[in-house]
């Protein structure tokens, strides 16, 4: 018991590291988003779609820059004229949120450069009524896509 009361007292003073995580809501002339499904071997959350987006590198200037490179590097897409969407936090983690309907190229499902490993196994442009019917399979929230949507009018 003193060692689980040890163990506590030092978590309770640690400082707090927070892990910050880029993504972006890619949308096309339809207003539908682009969503990407996790692989069947991903080791957390297989075939759940979500857009594209993972960890801020410490070479990545700016929240932003880190979601312009996970775009690419998960979608294909070069992305620009990116429009800040939320920052939540949960966990230990901060998730900077950008939307944009600017991209070039053509969406192509690859390994990730630094590990080799397909992340992702397949992609789709969801409308609203999609992100409904997905349901449980995917992390988008009609929330995010409301508000996207809204920005992307000039409503926000």
């Amino acid at each position: 018991m003193n060692k689980l009361l040890q163990t506590w007292k030092q978590n309770m003073t640690e400082e707090k590291k927070l892990k910050h995580i880029a993504s972006v809501y890619i949308f096309n002339d339809k207003e539908e988003v682009l969503l990407i499904k996790r692989s069947k071997t991903a080791e957390k959350d297989p075939h759940i779609w979500e857009v594209p987006g993972g960890h801020v590198d410490p070479e990545d200037s700016s929240y932003e820059a880190a979601a312009k490179r996970e775009a690419k590097e998960e979608s294909g897409l070069s992305v620009s004229n990116l429009k800040h969407l939320e920052d939540q936090e949960y966990h230990n983690r901060i998730k900077h949120t950008y939307v944009t309907k600017n991209y070039t190229g053509k969406v192509e499902i690859v390994a990730n450069p630094d590990t080799g490993v397909v992340e992702h196994s397949d992609h789709m442009w969801a409308s609203m009524e999609d992100i409904i019917s997905l349901n449980k399979q995917t992390r988008v929230s009609r929330y995010l896509m409301e508000k996207a949507i809204s920005i992307l009018r000039g409503k926000k």
